[in-house]
Order: C-alpha cells, then sequence, then structure tokens
C-alpha cells in the first residue's frame, strides 16, 4: 500500500490494485490495471508506479518532468509499461520513479532538482537512467528531496539534498559509519534501524517527526524509545515506527488526525503508541494528510484529512476501516506447522511449492489465531526452495508455531521446511 497526496493506492495479495480519491474519484475503492497481476506499487505526489509478476515496471499519473519515463512530459490514467526489467522494487518521490533490479542497480527518471538522480548531472531526465553506485543495494527510501540506500553489506549511502543541509550530492556518499537492517527517507529527514532494534535519527526536524525533541538534527542520533523497533516509515511531517509486537507509534505534527495519537493540530514531539485500535499492525505508510494502515490479515485502515475522498467523509483520528483482512484471524487448512522454543524471536520457512501458498507466519497454537505475518514468496516451483524470514512477536503467545497456509484442495503439493534462526538472514 501507498499514499499519494491525491489517492491512496492498495495491493491485494492476487496482484489486484485499488485506488479512491480525487484520482478515481470516489469514495469506493476501483481497480486499477485489472489486465496485469502486480507485485508491489508506489505513489508518487500525482503519479505512480508499480512492478508486474513478471518484474516489469509500469507508471502512471502526471508527470511534468518525467518521472513516468515514458520520453516525454505526459499524463496517463492507466498504468503503461515502460522497462521489461526486471526488477525486484519501485519507489515513487515527487516527480521522480525508481527501480531496483535483481543485481541491486539502481534507475530513475524524472526530477532532479536537488540532484535526487544520483547519477552525476543536474538535469531532469524523461527515461530511466542507471546510476553507478559503489556496490550494490538491496533497498531505497525515497525523500522529499533526497534518497537513502541500504547496501549489501549494511552500509547506507545517500544523495540529494543532504538531510539538515544546504548540500546537494549528485552521486551516492555513504551516511554514517555502521551496519543496519532498515532504511527511512522523510522531508530532509532521514532514519535508519539496527539489527537490535534501535532507531538512528537526522536531519530537519520543526514538526519532531524523528522523535527527538530538538531542530534540527544536525547528525546521526538515537531516537529515545523504550521498546525494540521492527519497522521504521517516515512521511513528509511524521514518522511511525512498529515494534516487534506488532503496535504501532507515532511522532511528528498531528494536523489532521493523521496519528491517531495527540490533539487534532498539535505536535506529538516523541514515539507515542496508537491504541485506539486493538490490532497487530504490519506495515504503515504515511501521507502529507492521511495514514494507511496495515493489521495482521491484511485488514485496511486509515487515519487522516478526507479532503480527496481517502476515506469516506470527514477527518479521521481514529482508524476507519477501508478493507476487511484478506486472510481471516482464524485460517485453516495449513500445510505444515512446528512448535517453537521459548524466546524464539525469528523463524524461516522454506518452500516448495506445485500448488497455491496464500500465507506465511506466525500462529498461536492455543488460540489458532495468527501473531505474525510474512509475504508469501511468488514464482513457486517444484524445484529449489524460496524463503521467508518472519519476526515472532514477544510475549504474544505461550505456545507460538510457524505455519504455511495454503488454498489448494491438495495441501501435500506444498512441500515445507522450518528453520528456527537467531536473526533473520536470507540465504
Amino acid at each position: 500500500m501507498s499514499v499519494s497526496y491525491q489517492a491512496p493506492i492498495a495491493l491485494q495479495r492476487n496482484g489486484q490494485m485499488w485506488t479512491w480519491g480525487t484520482k478515481a474519484p470516489t469514495y469506493t475503492p476501483v481497480q486499477v490495471g485489472s489486465a496485469q497481476t502486480f507485485t508491489q506499487v508506489a505513489a508518487g505526489f500525482t503519479h505512480w508506479a508499480a512492478l508486474d509478476s513478471s518484474g516489469a515496471l509500469w507508471t502512471w499519473g502526471t508527470s511534468t518532468l518525467g518521472a513516468l519515463g515514458q520520453g516525454a512530459t505526459t499524463t496517463n490514467a492507466a498504468p503503461k509499461k515502460i522497462a521489461a526489467g526486471p526488477f525486484k522494487a519501485v519507489y515513487a518521490g515527487s516527480d521522480v520513479t525508481y527501480a531496483l533490479d535483481l543485481a541491486g542497480n539502481v534507475w530513475a527518471a524524472g526530477n532532479n532538482s536537488t540532484n535526487q538522480l544520483g547519477e552525476g548531472v543536474t538535469a531532469a531526465s524523461t527515461s530511466t537512467l542507471q546510476l553507478t553506485e559503489p556496490r550494490p543495494f538491496t533497498t531505497l527510501a525515497v525523500g522529499t528531496s533526497h534518497v537513502v540506500a541500504l547496501a549489501s553489506d549494511g552500509t547506507v549511502w545517500t544523495w540529494g539534498q543532504l538531510p539538515g543541509t544546504t548540500t546537494k550530492q549528485v552521486t551516492p556518499v555513504q551516511a554514517l559509519t555502521g551496519t543496519f537492517t532498515q532504511i527511512a527517507a522523510g522531508l530532509n529527514t532521514t532514519m535508519v534501524m539496527n539489527a537490535s532494534g534501535q532507531v538512528y535519527g537526522w536531519g530537519n526536524n520543526p514538526s519532531r517527526m524523528l522523535g527527538i525533541n530538538q531542530d534540527p538534527v544536525a547528525t546521526p542520533t538515537l531516537v529515545p524509545i523504550a521498546f525494540k523497533a521492527a519497522q521504521i516509515e517516515l512521511g513528509s511531517t511524521a514518522g511511525s515506527i512498529i515494534d516487534t509486537a506488532g503496535n504501532v507509534y507515532f511522532a511528528g505534527y498531528n494536523l489532521n488526525g493523521e496519528l491517531g495519537v495527540g490533539a487534532i493540530g498539535g505536535t506529538v514531539p516523541a514515539f507515542t503508541k496508537l491504541t485506539s485500535l486493538s490490532a497487530t499492525y504490519t506495515q504503515v505508510s504515511l501521507g502529507s494528510q492521511s495514514t494507511l494502515l496495515m493489521t495482521v490479515g491484511g485488514g485496511l485502515y486509515g487515519l487522516g484529512v478526507n479532503e480527496s475522498s481517502t476515506w469516506t467523509t470527514g477527518t479521521q483520528d481514529t482508524p476507519h476501516q477501508l478493507f476487511a483482512n484478506s486472510i481471516p484471524t482464524t485460517i485453516t487448512p495449513w500445510t505444515g506447522t512446528v512448535n517453537l522454543p521459548a524466546g524464539t524471536s525469528n523463524i524461516q520457512i522454506g518452500i516448495q511449492s506445485s500448488g497455491s501458498v496464500v500465507g506465511v507466519g506466525v500462529m498461536c497454537a492455543t488460540t489458532n489465531t495468527i501473531i505474525s505475518q510474512g509475504t508469501a514468496p511468488s514464482s513457486l516451483t517444484s524445484g529449489g526452495y524460496r524463503y521467508v524470514n518472519i519476526t515472532v512477536p514477544t510475549n504474544s503467545c505461550a505456545s507460538p508455531r510457524a505455519a504455511v497456509f495454503t488454498d489448494d484442495a491438495n495441501p501435500s503439493n506444498v512441500t515445507v521446511s522450518f528453520y528456527v534462526i537467531p536473526t533473520a538472514v536470507q540465504p
């Protein structure tokens, strides 16, 4: 899921994309690109980009600086294929698009006003350009005027307007020392997370979106939190952290109730837990005036302003349900389970299948409910295994089990191996 200024967009596990808001325009979600099956989607300010099941890159929306990568500044109402790839990840910013190929190379098109294309020149590009990078990248985070990249060795790199400065960096430079597992970028701000669940932030911080009560934060500074982080996210005026138990915390401006904590119109200076909906959260997407939250099982909720018909009517300062769970909280059959030792923090699941896998995760044996969920790998075959790493929420169940779920009529088509590991390391 992803939130643009004018319309959110959500991707179901069956590869269908749905949107609503000004660009639809409708209060009710409508399908986008029904002829394709998509695996990822990203929302920019007025455009969108997605990957289909073959890894090809598609774009649509409005671009005045070439973010659609179609060789011209144009507007497309429907997705148009611009590159076969294959790519493994796609990202969108303010009139700029990025794609990461299987080798870890970055391709970019569009706005370059702060050198955010990172290819060494200052002009915008209407076609995709490959960056020259110091090493393969595994993931990107796109801010308003800069980009952060996580390399395969855990180092963090950045280019564009460097957070908290007026420096415009034309090629990637290392952002800080050390190794990290996650990155996030916002409005001239950056956050990173290490393997211990500690979070560091720096950059301009007038909204206190870093959860640090000072502005600016000139150098990478430890964010004061009393929990272990599992996922981090930055928007233009707010930040979010999901902890290892699936709780979500917000900091920053709460102008339209988009944080669901604190007073509407106020500032939340430290990361504060959302308590108005009891749920286990798996993902947060922060827009400029609204927030999307996904729960275990695929339930989708919204917070914030409704000027673009984002929800139904009015401003929401408590989570408003948009989609029910796509995977029930109680589900059978599972193809295989394994009891986890007490204190297990991670499980790695290897899946070999000629059938249909709809979910992987950790379930509670006593209540028969899912307590943590991972993404089912695509393109499963009866050959080699595909692997999924799952975080086991602490203190959430006395008898957790790792599980793989199938809707196949013959569950024996799916072969599963379970590996209990100290840290989530994909082979």
